[in-house]
């Protein structure tokens, strides 16, 4: 049987400039037993969505439509193919942090064109619901924040009637994010970290400090030249990314710490010897 709010007819962009009104050949099979709230895969039959009934009716009906969606786009992006799930339907090692990035930027294109109050209704979820993260998904609070900054730009750009509005616009994840600030510092664009850390780190590291400490450090190791791809490790409460940094004279470490709502809750500048 398939849950209603899962049933729906619905228009699928399938490029940028491309939309059909297309009914869904895809199965999608009740299973309260699941861990997630649906998963895209596929059998001898073809395409399927597993998905649990008992989440979809806690999240609600319009949130639950996102995360359709986010699963058909798997599909429609081509991150699943049969032969993925030819020995396990639940397979979940195709899964990657990327693919579940741009999952969630094209079901978040889709409503806010379609729907946007679905939009809302899943960043709620993404807030209350899935607070950590995994070896594929980023934090919750992150992908909340990454869907209402790209949900914003649309709106933006659909107001302005400017052609950007499908233009392709990078989700981020905690590297990115870790690897821009250490661009703006190295530009001496300190006061844009604020936007990316907790009330408190405002308070007791505020931009003007971030510079002084970033100025110091060029003081004793020279020009900055370039940085090393980042590192992510999560933790129980926190995600350390690490960022080697190369200088005229030296080498630095910068760590950044993003707690469970993807905010910067720690940002230390080590000089290495």
């Amino acid at each position: 049987m398939k849950l209603a709010v899962l049933s729906i007819l619905v228009t699928i962009g399938l490029g940028p400039n491309q939309d059909q009104d297309w009914r869904s050949p895809v199965r999608e099979i009740p299973v309260p037993s699941l861990s997630d709230i649906a998963f895209a895969s596929a059998d001898s039959l073809g395409f399927v969505i597993y998905y649990n009934p008992n989440v979809v009716r806690q999240v609600g009906s319009l949130a639950a439509s996102f995360f359709r969606a986010h699963e058909y786009a798997h599909i429609y992006l081509g991150h699943v193919t049969r032969l993925m799930f030819s020995r396990d339907p639940y397979n979940r090692l195709w899964m990657s942090r990327q693919g579940e990035i741009e999952a969630d930027e094209y079901a978040t294109r889709y409503f806010t064109r379609v729907n946007p109050a679905v939009i809302t209704a899943a960043i709620r979820v993404l807030r209350d619901y899935s607070r950590t993260g995994d070896a594929t998904h980023i934090p919750g609070g992150v992908r909340a924040r990454n869907i209402r900054l790209l949900f914003n730009k649309l709106l933006g750009d659909s107001r302005e009637n400017s052609p950007s509005a499908t233009a392709q616009t990078p989700l981020q994840t905690f590297g990115t994010i870790a690897a821009g600030i250490v661009s703006d510092l190295a530009s001496g664009r300190s006061d844009g970290i604020a936007v990316h850390c907790t009330a408190q780190l405002r308070q007791t590291l505020p931009a003007e400090r971030i510079a002084r400490i970033w100025h110091n450090v060029t003081s004793d190791l020279g020009d900055f030249e370039q940085q090393s791809p980042t590192q992510e490790r999560d933790g129980i409460s926190v995600t350390n990314v690490r960022i080697g940094c190369r200088f005229q004279h030296g080498v630095a470490q910068v760590d950044v710490n993003f707690d469970r709502d993807g905010r910067i809750a720690g940002l230390w500048i080590y000089p290495q010897e």
